[in-house]
C-alpha cells in the first residue's frame, strides 16, 4: 500500500524539522517555506494532507490556504501555528480547515490529528 502523502509548510527550519521526525515512519513527506511554495507544489503533485503555518513571509497560510482550497476544494488541511487567535482560527474553520492545532506542538497529538484526518 502506497504511503500517504503530506506537505509540511513552516518558515521555521526546527518546526518542519520537528514535524518530520514526528511523522517520518508511515508518511511520504514533502517541504515547502511559505505560502507561495506550497501553492506551486500543491498544483504540481497530489497530497493526502498540508500542515501549513500561519504566519510566514511572501504569502500567509490564510492566504494560501484560501488559493488551494480554490484550486483543490477537497484538499485536506491542519493549521499548525504559534499565534493563537479567535480570528484566525474562525477564518481557518471558513475556509474549511480540518484542525486548528497550536505550538509548540506534541507528538503524540500530532500523529493523533493525522491519523484521525486521513484514515
Amino acid at each position: 500500500m502506497p504511503k500517504k502523502r503530506i506537505l509540511i509548510c513552516d518558515d521555521e527550519l526546527g518546526i518542519r524539522e520537528s514535524i518530520k521526525a514526528y511523522l517520518d515512519e508511515g508518511y511520504e513527506l514533502s517541504i515547502a517555506t511559505n505560502g507561495q511554495e506550497a501553492i506551486n507544489t500543491v498544483t504540481e503533485k497530489e497530497f493526502d494532507l498540508l500542515i501549513i503555518d500561519i504566519k510566514m513571509p511572501i504569502m500567509d497560510g490564510l492566504e494560501a490556504i484560501r488559493q488551494i482550497k480554490n484550486l483543490k476544494p477537497e484538499q485536506k488541511i491542519i493549521v499548525l501555528t504559534g499565534y493563537e487567535t479567535t480570528s484566525i482560527a474562525e477564518e481557518a474553520a471558513r475556509q474549511g480547515v480540518n484542525a486548528y492545532l497550536t505550538k509548540p506542538i506534541g507528538k503524540e497529538k500530532l500523529r493523533k490529528a493525522v491519523a484521525e484526518i486521513i484514515k
